[in-house]
C-alpha cells in the first residue's frame, strides 16, 4: 500500500501535497474546498494587519499554452484577524482533522511582529484552537526602497533576530512552528549566506518553503503593444511550470545546507505527480501546489496525489522517504536506463489504444503533384520542398481543412504506425470509399504514377467534400480484413498547432494488380472538369 503522510516541523500531514499560499486561499469559502480535497493541509492566504483589496485590475497573466503565469495582486486579503478567527478556522475545516496553518506578510517588521503576537494570543486564549504552524513571508519587500528581505541578508538576520525573541518562541517548546517563505536564489554564495542565517535560528525555525515567485517578469501584450498586467507598470512575479527547475535546484541546495532539524517544503511550477516526485527526490519533504490550483481548482490536489502513488507504485516504493532526498549522482549508467526505459514505454504504448465509439478518426486523401524531381519523397523521408500543410493546385489549407487535434489523435500516436497506415489505406481505396479533393480526372490519373499525400486526423463538424470518416471499430475491422500491403515512405507526424499525420504513397513500386485497381476507382469516383 502506498502511503503519502509525511509531517513538517512536527506536524503531520495526511499527504504530502497541500496548498500554497495565494489563490483560492482568501476565504473560508475558498479554503473549505481545499479542506474537502486530498489536499494534506490549509494554508491560509498571506495576511497582513489591516484588510486591503490589492492593486488595480488586471494583476494578473497565464500564458495561453499554461507554460508561465504572472501576478502582481498587492497582497489582498481579510487582515489578519479574519485568518485566526475560531469562525473562520471552523468555517474552512468543517469536521476536517487536518492542520489549518496561517501565512503573514506584513508591510514592515514591527507588522510581522504584532501579527504574530495576535496568533500567540488566540492560541493562548483558545487551546484547542487548529492553528497548527504559522509560515512567515520573506520572499517580500518589507522596508520601502529596501531589497526583498530574503535578498537583503543583514536585513534577514534583523527579522529573524527579532522574530525569534517573541515570547511565542521562547521555552523548552515554541507556541507553534515556524515556517519561512523564501525568495528563489540563483548563486551558490547566496544559497550559503541565507542557509546560514536560517540555521542560526534552527531552534525556532521548523521548516523553510521554497520557492516563492521569481520577481520582475513583464509579459508583453503583443497586439496592444503594452504590458499585459497595469499594475507596477506590467512587472510581476513568475510562477507555473516555467519555474520548476528553479525551484528544483532551490529545494535541492536548501537541503544540502540546512541543518536536518530544518524541513523543506517544495514549491514552484508543480503541476503533476511526477513534478511532485522530483520535488521529493530532490529533498522535500512536503510540496505546495500554488498556480496550478489557481487555474485547476482544489481537484487538482486529488488528481496529482493519484499521480504520484501510480508513480510509487510502478517504481516499488511504499512511502515518500523511501526515496526522499535520494537524487542519484549523473552517470554513464544512468543515461544508459533511462533510454532503454523510454525505448520500453515507447515500444509498449504503441500497442495500447482504448476503444471509444465515441473517439472517430477521418481520413483525408489529397492528390499530390510533384512537378519536379527533387520534391518526391524518399524513404528517409518527405522531400524538403514539400509543404505538408498545402493542398493540390496550390490550394491552401483552412482553419476547417484539417481541425486542431483532440485526446482522439494522442490515442491513435499509441498504434503501430506502419500497420495502421498501410492496412487501412489500402481498404480504404480498394473499398471505394475515398474522396480525392482534387476533382480533375487526369489529375487523379496522375497520382497512380506519382503518388499520394494523406492525413489523418480527428473528425471534427459535418461531412465534408473531400473527408471520408472512419469510426474506431471500423478502422479495425480494415486492419483486421486486410492483407495487402502498399509501400509507403515520408511518414511524419506534425504534433504543431496542427496535429496531423503526414505520408507518401509510391505506386510506382505498388503491384500491377492494385494499380489497375486504383485507376478503376479514379476514372469512375472523381468527374471530369474542374
Amino acid at each position: 500500500m502506498v502511503d503519502l503522510s509525511t509531517a513538517i516541523g512536527g506536524i503531520p500531514l495526511s499527504s504530502c501535497i497541500y496548498n500554497a499560499s495565494g489563490p483560492r486561499t482568501g476565504s473560508s469559502a475558498a479554503m473549505a474546498k481545499i479542506a474537502a480535497s486530498a489536499s494534506g493541509g490549509v494554508l491560509a492566504k498571506s495576511a497582513t494587519v489591516a484588510s486591503q483589496t490589492g492593486n488595480d485590475q488586471p494583476r494578473t497573466w497565464h500564458e495561453e499554452n499554461g507554460s508561465a503565469s504572472l501576478n502582481s495582486e498587492g497582497l489582498p486579503n481579510n487582515g489578519i484577524d479574519y485568518y485566526i478567527d475560531p469562525k473562520t478556522i471552523a468555517e474552512t475545516m468543517g469536521d476536517q482533522s487536518k492542520p489549518y496553518m496561517v501565512s503573514i506578510s506584513g508591510k514592515s517588521l514591527n507588522d510581522n511582529l504584532l501579527m504574530l503576537g495576535k496568533i500567540s494570543d488566540v492560541i493562548n486564549q483558545n487551546p484547542s484552537i487548529n492553528i497548527a504552524a504559522v509560515e512567515l513571508n520573506l520572499a517580500c519587500p518589507n522596508i520601502v526602497g529596501k531589497p526583498t528581505i530574503g535578498y537583503d541578508f543583514e536585513q534577514m538576520e534583523d527579522v529573524m533576530k527579532q522574530v525569534t525573541s517573541l515570547p511565542c518562541f521562547k521555552g523548552s517548546k515554541p507556541l507553534f512552528p515556524l515556517g519561512v517563505k523564501m525568495p528563489p536564489y540563483f548563486d551558490r554564495p547566496h544559497f550559503e549566506q541565507a542557509a546560514a542565517i536560517l540555521n542560526k535560528y534552527k531552534s525556532t525555525i521548523a521548516y523553510v518553503a521554497s520557492i516563492n515567485t521569481i520577481g520582475n517578469a513583464l509579459a508583453v501584450d503583443y497586439y496592444a503593444e503594452m504590458p499585459a498586467i497595469r499594475a507596477k507598470g506590467g512587472f510581476a512575479g513568475l510562477s507555473g511550470p516555467a519555474v520548476k527547475y528553479t525551484a528544483l535546484a532551490n529545494v535541492k541546495q536548501m537541503r544540502e545546507l540546512l541543518d536536518e532539524s530544518i524541513d523543506v517544503v517544495g514549491v514552484g511550477g508543480v503541476t503533476s505527480g511526477k513534478d511532485a516526485f522530483e520535488m521529493i527526490l530532490c529533498g522535500a519533504k512536503a510540496v505546495q501546489i500554488g498556480t496550478c490550483h489557481w487555474v485547476e481548482g482544489p481537484s487538482c490536489f486529488d488528481r496529482i496525489c493519484n499521480e504520484l502513488r501510480d508513480i510509487m507504485r510502478v517504481k516499488g516504493y511504499t512511502s515518500i522517504d523511501d526515496f526522499r532526498g535520494k537524487l542519484k549522482e549523473w552517470s554513464k549508467e544512468g543515461v544508459a536506463l533511462s533510454r532503454s526505459a523510454k525505448a520500453a514505454k515507447k515500444s509498449s504504448d504503441k500497442m495500447v489504444i482504448k476503444k471509444k465509439e465515441s473517439e472517430d478518426y477521418r481520413i483525408l486523401i489529397s492528390v499530390f503533384d510533384y512537378k519536379e524531381e527533387s520534391s518526391i519523397p524518399s524513404e528517409d523521408g518527405p522531400a524538403n520542398n514539400c509543404n505538408l500543410l498545402t493542398l493540390p493546385a496550390g490550394q491552401q489549407a483552412d482553419a476547417d481543412t484539417v481541425r486542431p487535434a483532440d485526446v482522439a489523435v494522442e490515442k491513435l500516436l499509441l498504434l503501430q504506425v506502419e500497420l495502421f497506415v498501410q492496412r487501412v489505406l489500402l481498404e480504404v481505396l480498394l473499398q471505394a470509399q475515398v474522396e480525392l479533393l482534387q476533382g480533375v480526372q487526369d489529375k487523379a490519373m496522375e497520382a497512380v504514377d506519382m503518388g499520394m499525400r494523406v492525413v489523418i486526423s480527428p473528425r471534427g463538424g459535418d461531412h465534408q467534400p473531400g473527408r471520408s470518416n472512419y469510426s474506431i471499430s471500423e478502422l479495425e475491422h480494415m486492419i483486421k480484413s486486410t492483407h495487402e500491403i502498399l509501400p509507403i515512405s515520408g511518414l511524419k507526424w506534425n504534433l504543431g498547432a496542427v496535429h496531423h499525420a503526414t505520408f507518401y504513397i509510391d505506386f510506382n513500386h505498388a503491384s500491377n494488380q492494385i494499380k489497375k485497381q486504383i485507376i478503376k476507382l479514379a476514372t469512375t469516383m472523381i468527374p471530369t472538369g474542374n
